[in-house]
């Protein structure tokens, strides 16, 4: 996901007329569109899901500000960011320029500046994403998250940061340094901390399954006997959404087997298919219902 504003930055804002600013910006604006359209690519399955595009133009048209028609100095590159988002019900992968990779949930979103990978590689997210990080010992890669930084060389680890819940920390593999104020902790693979928005401390280190500890980064979810309300509960956990039942006793339903982990829609068509439940999705809420009762 590189995009050279070289041209633009090779103007000297001390001496420029309006046609050369035009000229880069015209280049400028034509590369970054390019790398908008390229930086991310969608996996077709059956409803598969659209990955988000990124949004480098947007902050390049902000740094601009007042430039055209004035002789002032042009926005120095660090104040340039880059923001890749996954809407609702979406997942979104992207490259990053020093060769890191980011998946991001639903409802996610990261942005870093345009010097990333030459001159820092620090992040901010907001939501949840899954990092598998390059390794540069010279640059370490750092996550910033509601208080939360993770400093990392590099390593595999998720960082899940919504609103409404604890910040939480989980390494796959390598190591992390996870600080919160006054707070540290080093994390080993497999191993998970949290930071609790009420008092901004960090909790004990804990292990975890690997095998369950990401069930949004799983291409499967499995049902053994499971409820319809602990699969709703899952699904509310990996898609940050909210299923309302309007029949109460629906939520006893068990299911066993495996189904593909795309999305809502795609678990509840099969679930529909297999049982009496109706199923409709408003936005981030899902209502479910019996057949026999209309959906409303």
């Amino acid at each position: 996901m590189n995009v050279s504003f070289k041209d633009w930055d090779s103007i000297d804002g001390s001496s420029v007329d309006e046609k050369e600013i035009r000229q880069a910006w015209r280049e400028t604006m034509r590369r970054a569109k390019a790398m908008e359209r390229a930086s991310l690519t969608s996996t077709a399955r059956h409803r598969a899901l659209r990955f988000a595009a990124g949004f480098c133009a947007a902050a390049a048209i902000a740094s601009v500000g007042v430039f055209i028609g004035h002789k002032t100095s042009v926005a120095r590159p660090d104040m340039r960011q880059c923001e890749v988002i996954a809407g609702s019900l979406q997942k979104s992968e992207v490259s990053l320029p020093d060769g890191s990779k980011v998946w991001l949930n639903s409802d996610s979103r990261i942005a870093y500046s345009m010097t990333f990978g030459t001159a820092d590689r620090t992040i901010t997210l907001h939501g949840e994403a899954y990092f598998d990080v390059a390794k540069n010992e010279q640059i370490p890669f750092i996550v910033n998250s509601s208080g939360l930084s993770v400093k990392a060389l590099g390593t595999k680890f998720n960082i899940r940061s919504f609103e409404d819940e604890d910040v939480t920390v989980t390494l796959m593999e390598g190591k992390v340094l996870a600080s919160a104020g006054e707070d540290s902790a080093v994390l080993l693979p497999y191993e998970q901390v949290s930071l609790d928005r009420t008092n901004g401390r960090l909790g004990e280190v804990r292990r975890v399954d690997s095998r369950t500890a990401l069930p949004w980064r799983m291409s499967e979810l499995v049902f053994d006997n499971l409820s319809l309300e602990r699969i709703a509960e899952m699904l509310e956990s990996i898609h940050n959404i909210e299923v309302v039942f309007m029949d109460q006793t629906i939520k006893e339903y068990k299911y066993t087997g495996v189904v593909p982990n795309t999305s809502p829609a795609e678990v509840l068509d099969i679930i529909s298919e297999t049982s009496p439940v109706s199923f409709r999705i408003n936005g981030n809420t899902i209502v479910l219902n019996t057949k026999t009762n209309k959906t409303k």
